[in-house]
């Protein structure tokens, strides 16, 4: 039987203490106290602290040793494998990192999810469909690409694809980085809704070159397929127990073949105008692939359809009951009446609101916050809540007499919703004021 001891330990870090993670770890994962982030650039080492003091009896130490996974993917090391902190040491426990890597990592192309700024000027952003968080230092070198002008952290809102370049990545989830280096790249006003079977707007595609691209594992999943990546070879399989195609990273060389058993055929390779491609942690392929695997395809308006479009959103909006939408001083495309009820697009006017707009696929659901209140909408279901954020709780579900649906690649909602969540919502004329009216 083990005995106990006892050991005096300060801890002055923001965390709590180091604990063994498992019943068979030999030793316990320690953090960094650091209030800034670190850059750590090619074969540079550091005084990494950690907050805690400690009181260790005569013939013992501690030892510290670095992180495999650190080690194995980003050179990040111990420059004194192990340390030894002996047990006459009454200082702060500090870490001498190194960086062995003897260049730059490349730089990460990455889309702003979240953007948060921060009260020393710096910015917290999310990207990789939120497993990275990117700390921005408050004087980064921010440009736009292609020139050399300067641009500013304020140009980096949701949404907004960049460059950045990092050294190092804190293991943890979401992943954790710092930069001083980003490059901005021009706004994609191309863009298109995706809309699977009249269903879940999963999101945006994108034009490359007149070819409408989708992502192809989220596009896929939801239409049935089984995705199979195979990073040797850089190529992606599709099944859906019928029909199987395989595609490849720069390749623009697509075909169709049957996943039954015993039966034969594979279509003639073909070119689809556009190769698939990797761009902000998803891989894109042209919409086209997909009909050719048999789905119905159809881009009608700013929106692209996979698995037919449904009945109820074929006609097009009726001009006559359309008004026009002012938010916060800026117009936005046409709302519309349904059944004497307001109907605005909700991501368009929560965003300009201040609202993260996000979708719960799975559940059919919108949710949207802006730190202080929040809701969530289900599709076709009359029913709308108010959520206060760190106060009293949700309160009685409403109903506003329609029913929020999808048509032209927007999901619609009653404009009543806003003023639910305690925006001014006002119709003056043939215009709905969201956010106070004009002078």
């Amino acid at each position: 039987m083990k005995k106990a001891m006892k050991i005096k330990v300060i801890n002055r870090s923001a965390y709590a203490l180091p604990q063994y993670e498992t019943a068979g770890a030999a030793g316990m994962d320690v953090r960094a106290d650091i209030r800034e982030s670190i850059v750590l650039g090619p074969l540079e080492r550091t005084l990494v602290p950690t907050g805690l003091y400690v009181e260790i009896p005569d013939g013992y130490e501690i030892q510290v040793r670095p992180r495999s996974g650190l080690a194995a993917r980003h050179g990040i090391s111990l420059v004194n494998s192990p340390g030894t902190i002996d047990p006459d040491y009454r200082g702060e426990i500090k870490a001498i990192l190194v960086n062995l890597t003897d260049e730059h990592e490349p730089a990460s192309l990455l889309s702003a999810e979240q953007v948060k700024r921060n009260a020393d000027g710096s910015l917290t952003v999310q990207a990789g469909d939120g497993g990275l968080t990117l700390n921005i230092a408050r004087n980064a070198s921010v440009t736009p690409f292609g020139t050399k002008n300067k641009a500013k952290l304020e140009d980096i809102r949701m949404g907004t694809r960049f460059f950045a370049w990092y050294d190092t990545i804190l293991e943890s989830y979401p992943a954790q980085a710092g930069t001083d280096k980003v490059v901005l790249l021009p706004s994609e006003d191309d863009t298109f809704a995706i809309v699977i079977e009249g269903d879940i707007a999963i999101g945006e595609g994108r034009m490359t070159n007149g070819v409408a691209m989708v992502p192809l594992r989220l596009t896929a999943e939801l239409c049935g397929f089984t995705v199979k990546w195979n990073a040797k070879d850089r190529t992606v399989h599709l099944t859906n127990g019928t029909v199987q195609t395989t595609v490849t990273i720069g390749q623009d060389e697509y075909f169709r073949a049957t996943a039954l058993p015993d039966a034969d055929g594979m279509s003639r390779p073909g070119a689809l105008g556009a190769a698939p491609y990797i761009a902000q942690s998803r891989t894109w392929v042209p919409a086209e692939l997909f009909g050719l695997l048999g789905e119905q395809i159809e881009m009608r308006g700013d929106a692209l359809y996979l698995g037919g479009v449904p009945n109820a959103f074929t006609g097009e909006a009726d001009e006559t009951n359309a008004f026009n939408i002012v938010c916060k001083g800026k117009t936005l495309d046409k709302g519309r009446m349904e059944n004497g009820v307001a109907m605005v697009p909700l991501r368009e006017v929560g965003e300009v609101l201040g609202y993260t707009v996000t979708w719960d696929i799975e559940n059919r659901q919108a949710k949207m916050n802006n730190g202080k209140v929040m809701t969530h909408i289900n599709i076709g279901e009359d029913s709308y809540i108010r959520s206060v954020m760190n106060g009293d709780g949700t309160e009685a579900p409403v109903s506003f007499g329609a029913a929020p649906y999808f048509a032209d690649g927007k999901t619609w909602v009653p404009a009543k919703l806003f003023e639910l969540l305690g925006e001014q919502v006002e119709m003056k004329g043939n215009a709905l004021y969201l956010g106070g009216t004009e002078n």
